[in-house]
């Protein structure tokens, strides 16, 4: 398994904190930024599991570092940190350019799709 990944997002009015209701700016909102953030994570354990298996985040610690505009591109970059069993720890950093605009520690679990949805 690969150690790190990077993903690149387009900023759109769609990610802005007017948009989804956590301000009234059109910047980039942070419940954008730390989608973009899980959605990386995902990504980088979901293509080395079976079509069975999947992740779910359970923790997420962000600091949102600098406000992004409409139309510029984030970059994150994402590390593996630790594997114990079924659980993954990761750092984050998101950038505008050079610029560090974020930053987050983020842990997803391990499970089988099937069980993980009959648990209620």
């Amino acid at each position: 398994m690969h150690q790190s990944i990077s993903k690149r997002f387009e900023v759109t009015s769609d990610h802005s904190a007017a948009s989804v209701g956590s301000g009234g700016l059109d910047v980039l909102s942070t419940p954008s930024l730390i989608a973009f953030m899980e959605q990386t994570a995902y990504q980088f354990i979901q293509a080395d599991l079976p079509d069975t298996e999947t992740t779910v985040g359970y923790e997420i610690m962000t600091k949102h570092l600098a406000p992004s505009l409409i139309g510029q591109a984030v970059t994150i970059h994402c590390q593996l940190v630790e594997q114990n069993n079924n659980r993954y720890s990761f750092q984050l950093e998101a950038y505008v350019a050079d610029q560090k605009i974020a930053t987050a520690s983020h842990k997803r679990a391990r499970v089988v799709i099937d069980q993980f949805l009959n648990k209620r």
